[in-house]
């Protein structure tokens, strides 16, 4: 196995088991977000925050190696190279790897959507609480020049703690 191809074989061996260490991770944040775990939640974001400097170091990595053999970097460019080569054992393995990678990534995506999703519908239902607590109705939003929903500069409190 060439020097490119051993290299880039390790590449995807990190690739797949950063990535699964995500998916592991944001799975956990969704049920830190279903139980409303916060020290849960700031361990997750941690956790992500690491992997994904980790993830975003391979991928570097993987720019720098094509670019050293004149190759198109990023997602597609591996997917061209992939297109470009003729099958075998070695790259049938690639490709079945980098098949992997990218299902990984996928799904990486769509719980981080869904997270992401939660993370917003929890701060409309907290905001609404804030906003009953300062006796501000929904009526007292203006929309601005923007088109965004803002609330008017003079508000009065119902209570204070």
């Amino acid at each position: 196995m060439s020097d490119f191809y051993q290299t880039l074989d390790q590449l995807f061996d990190h690739y797949q088991q950063l990535i699964g260490e995500m998916r592991g991770v944001l799975e956990q944040e969704k049920e830190s977000l279903r139980v409303r775990d916060v020290p849960g939640l700031e361990q997750t974001t941690k956790a992500k925050e690491s992997l994904a400097d980790r993830i975003n170091g391979l991928t570097t990595d993987q720019q720098d190696l094509f670019k050293r053999h004149n190759l198109p970097t990023g997602r597609g460019g591996i997917d061209r190279l992939f297109a470009a080569l003729p099958s075998s054992p070695q790259v049938d393995a690639f490709r079945n790897k980098w098949s992997t990678i990218k299902e990984l990534a996928e799904q990486c995506n769509e719980i981080n959507l869904h997270n992401g999703a939660y993370i917003a519908l929890l701060s409309q239902h907290t905001q609404r609480s804030l906003d009953v607590l300062h006796g501000r109705s929904q009526s007292e939003f203006v929309y601005g020049r923007d088109g965004a929903r803002h609330r008017p500069a003079a508000s009065r409190k119902l209570l204070s703690v």
